[in-house]
C-alpha cells in the first residue's frame, strides 16, 4: 500500500519514528551500546523499478510513481538525520532488489501482504550478521 507523504497522519508519524530513532540512539550511546538502523522497504518499493517496466496501465502507473516518490522522500529525511548523527544504518533495499532481479526471487509474501517470508528474514538476518561482522574485522 505505501504510504501517502500529503497525509498529515503519515507526515507527522515520520516525524515521530524519527524522534524515536534519535532518542533510541542517544539512550544507547549514553550506555556506550552500539546502535543499528536497519531501512526495510516496502514491498511496493523494492518491486517499482520492475513494475514501472511491466505495467501498462497508466492509472495504476500513475500510483505506483507516487508511492515510490513518497517512500524516497522519507527514506531520504531518514538518511540525513542518521547521517547527521553519525548513526550506523542498513539499507536492505539494495539487496532485496538484487535478489528480485537476479534470482528472480521474492522475498516478500505472494499476497497482499506487505510482510517479508522466510527468504526475506534470511536476508535480512544474514544482512545484519555480516555488517556486524565487517564492523568487528575493521576494529
Amino acid at each position: 500500500q505505501g504510504s501517502n507523504n500529503d497525509d498529515p497522519r503519515i507526515a507527522e508519524g515520520v516525524v515521530v519514528a524519527l524522534r524515536a530513532l534519535n532518542e533510541m540512539y542517544m539512550h544507547c550511546k549514553k550506555k556506550g551500546a552500539g546502535f543499528l538502523v536497519v531501512i526495510l522497504p516496502t514491498k511496493e518499493y523494492a518491486f517499482y523499478p520492475f513494475m514501472a517496466a511491466k505495467t501498462r496501465n497508466a492509472n495504476a502507473m500513475e500510483k505506483m510513481r507516487r508511492l515510490a516518490r513518497y517512500e524516497n522522500e522519507v527514506r531520504k529525511r531518514i538518511f540525513t538525520v542518521l547521517e547527521a548523527k553519525e548513526t550506523d544504518y542498513l539499507d536492505m533495499l539494495p539487496v532485496f532488489r538484487d535478489v528480485i532481479t537476479q534470482d528472480q526471487v521474492n522475498p516478500y509474501f505472494e499476497s497482499l501482504n506487505g510482510h517479508f517470508n522466510a527468504l526475506g528474514n534470511k536476508l535480512i538476518a544474514r544482512s545484519i550478521a555480516m555488517h556486524f561482522q565487517e564492523e568487528s574485522q575493521g576494529m
